[in-house]
């Protein structure tokens, strides 16, 4: 682990170095200035890179990433599903997004499966995608020196986009990538050569269409997007017809593994195997959509209704994605936001101004119909913090009012950044919202050289079925996806599938006041709290969480 930290750090300020010394804009600008800039950049790859490999603890859509990253890389299938080359994962039957996963292949295949090497893709795509911004930003001129700070630290340093480069869901892909392409735009209309001008627009287009891997319910936003950003290029002039259509057909070229996928899981019902690809037959939809909802007005003005409470409160219920009581963007931020929008309305626009707005209009159809969580929302977060920056820059006009402003914004950050660390050492994430304790991992690994393994959790202080834990010991052991199909009883096609037993391994639901009654002998992996005859176990290994026993039977 520490020469994974060393590399990644002397990379990233390898390039920073570099690219100080070389760009022409920042060797004109103050020492000051420089000095915040710096201080910046440190801070942004600080409240990422640190402790990433435990904090917080692995997350059970992680694990089930990480299973299939490993299966696709050294088997070449999904692992539940056993199909070779996926567009769309089978994982728990409802499905998973294929990019991430598909990213992490090499690293897991090189390195091994741990949750290291899964998130490390995520952290260096986040890293990337902060030089590539503060590149572009001061590649060109179109923003101010401040302001060009300002929405790298607006961006950058909100607790939202820290908190979702730290954990290794396939959604969190999407809110890197939005930043690469937002960086990619600002080259894009900077330069004039055409030759250049036509390699940005391509280059932007393969990355729309590779968001679409990202995250499923962010479809219709991508449509939404896609549609208005070529449509104003073409009214604007910075493109014609023939820069349109060749953009459609890549789009569509891109996207046509996820049509069939859709056709397959909504009108023909049977998997489809294309040019070596296949579109996988779900077991069931888990989708947030509304439009799924039989009271659809309902559900539209409830989805409408507490997505405004959330963007208000910044806070989800969920610590993990945003610290409490700090929230998503850190107090009163997102009343910048107004400010940006409505002046955005009402006074000059900028080319960069506009297309942000127009992300942020193709977002809103989320709000509308998908339940609400920042997780579900991550395709407005960069619009939003672009509107925040832009609401600063006007409601502090002159340099001595902007600096007490980042005083206040530094006292904010720092007591986000305490509380998320406070939060994972007082065990909040634990048990808590599909995360698990890392204690599991060592006791998963000593109960592995036993005959028989009972993993024994309640699922009533949590908000997840704890039978979804099968995914740990496949997580931890590596078992062989084409061994754990021979060694599973079958389990019935739902939203979550779950695997009560396969091989040694036997994963248990028990209510928290229910006493556990064992007759058969083996390892008890039991989390603290249920009730149990200990004089008739032998204690192997004791944890904060959960404790090992023995029973002979």
């Amino acid at each position: 682990m520490q020469i994974i930290y060393f590399t990644i750090t002397i990379v990233y300020f390898l390039v920073i170095a570099v690219f100080i010394r070389k760009n022409d804009a920042i060797r004109k600008v103050s020492i000051k200035y420089k000095i915040f800039l710096l201080v910046f950049l440190i801070l942004a790859f600080m409240v990422r890179i640190y402790k990433f490999d435990k904090l917080p603890n692995l997350d059970l859509d992680e694990a089930m990433g990480g299973i299939n990253s490993w299966s696709l890389g050294k088997y070449g299938v999904d692992y539940f599903h056993l199909v070779k080359n996926p567009v769309y994962l089978y994982a728990w039957g409802s499905g998973m997004n294929i990019l991430y996963p598909l990213i992490s292949v090499p690293f897991v295949k090189i390195l091994g499966l741990t949750i290291t090497t899964y998130r490390l893709p995520l952290i260096i795509i986040n890293l990337v995608s902060i030089l590539l911004l503060t590149y572009s930003l001061y590649k060109t001129r179109i923003l101010k020196n401040i302001q060009r700070l300002m929405l790298l630290i607006v961006i950058f340093l909100s607790p939202v986009t820290i908190c979702a480069s730290r954990w290794a869901i396939e959604s969190n892909l999407f809110i890197p990538l939005v930043v690469v392409i937002l960086s990619l735009f600002i080259l894009f209309i900077s330069t004039t050569s055409k030759y250049a001008r036509n390699a940005y627009l391509i280059t932007i287009t393969i990355f729309i269409g590779l968001l679409a891997y990202c995250y499923s319910n962010n479809w219709i936003f991508l449509f939404s997007f896609a549609i208005c950003f070529y449509t104003w290029l073409l009214l604007k002039g910075k493109i014609d017809i023939k820069q349109v259509l060749v953009s459609f057909i890549i789009l569509l070229i891109e996207c046509l593994p996820l049509i069939l996928f859709l056709y397959v899981n909504f009108i023909s019902k049977r998997e489809i195997f294309f040019g070596g690809f296949t579109a996988t037959k779900l077991a069931t939809s888990r989708s947030a959509f509304a439009i799924e909802n039989r009271h659809l007005l309902t559900s539209i003005i409830n989805n409408l209704t507490n997505s405004i409470k959330m963007l208000i409160n910044g806070y989800d219920g969920i610590p993990k994605i945003t610290p409490q009581f700090f929230g998503a963007f850190l107090p009163l931020m997102l009343s910048f936001c107004c400010i940006g929008i409505i002046t955005y309305i009402v006074k000059e626009k900028s080319v960069l101004d506009t297309f942000m707005f127009i992300m942020l209009i193709s977002a809103l159809w989320n709000l509308l119909l998908i339940q609400p969580n920042f997780t579900h929302f991550n395709a407005i977060i960069v619009p939003i913090l672009y509107f925040e920056a832009r609401g600063i820059m006007e409601a502090f006009d002159n340099y001595q009012s902007l600096i007490t402003f980042m005083v206040i914004f530094t006292l904010f950050f720092l007591g986000a950044a305490k509380s998320y660390v406070n939060d994972y050492n007082n065990g909040t994430y634990n048990n808590y919202e599909n995360t698990t304790p890392s204690e599991l991992k060592e006791m998963i690994h000593h109960a592995a050289s036993y005959n028989n393994v009972f993993l024994v959790s309640s699922h009533d202080i949590r908000q997840t079925n704890s039978l979804s834990y099968f995914v740990l010991p496949i997580f931890y052991q590596q078992i062989n996806p084409y061994e754990f199909h021979r060694e599973t009883l079958y389990a019935q096609p739902s939203e979550f599938m779950t695997y009560n037993h396969f091989g040694k391994w036997n994963i248990v639901d028990l209510p928290i006041n229910r006493k556990l009654k064992s007759k058969k002998r083996g390892v008890y992996i039991v989390q603290n709290g249920i009730k149990m005859d200990k004089a008739s176990y032998k204690t192997i290994q004791t944890g904060r969480y959960y404790t090992t026993y023995y029973f002979k039977g």
